[in-house]
């Protein structure tokens, strides 16, 4: 029987802390058999399982086309690719968070609201302009006024709608709420 040793004395050899060879067995990166309130560990075992857990873990990172691959014998994937596509999961969801909280990216939910709220300003605002100038055409004679009057009177909307202004028809409707 191979001599078993102290989570802590192993972590003096290794050279590393304490907590990492702990959180190295709870992930099961390393194999440790509990004895008491202690881990012993077999510094033999553990040295082969530190080496290949590390590199597998590193193949993982520069090669992501393994994670495809079949799993271990029964259907269960084994640690490695578990926590390879775990960390894969959380890089993302970082990613997703930051760009959302950086402006780059909306809610879906969100736009479509804005962009449905927009559609309903450039409807309001064609829909205006006949009440809106039906006075001062049934005034004009000319057809060359009444089109040219026709035509500042869609400039000035189309104008409106490319400053994103929130049109006076809006804010009128909006006030009546």
């Amino acid at each position: 029987m191979a001599p078993f040793i102290s989570a802590n004395a192993y972590s003096k050899l290794k050279g590393l802390n304490q907590k990492t060879i702990e959180e190295a067995i709870k992930r099961g990166r390393i194999t440790a058999h509990r004895r008491g309130k202690l881990w012993q560990i077999d510094p033999a075992v553990a040295d082969v399982e530190w080496v290949r857990n590390a590199q597998s873990v590193d193949s993982f990172r520069h090669n992501p086309e393994i994670l495809n691959q079949s799993s271990t014998e029964g259907g269960v994937p084994d640690y490695l690719r578990s926590r390879a596509v775990k960390e894969a999961y959380q890089a993302r969801m970082s990613r997703l968070e930051y760009e959302i909280k950086s402006g780059k990216m909306i809610d879906g939910d969100k736009a479509k609201e804005d962009g449905f709220s927009f559609a309903r300003q450039i409807r309001n605002a064609f829909q205006d302009i006949p009440s809106r100038i039906a006075a001062e055409i049934g005034s004009k004679k000319n057809t060359h006024d009444i089109e040219q009057y026709l035509r500042t009177e869609i400039d000035q909307v189309l104008l409106a709608l490319s400053k994103f202004d929130v049109l006076p028809a809006l804010k009128d409707e909006d006030s009546k709420k």
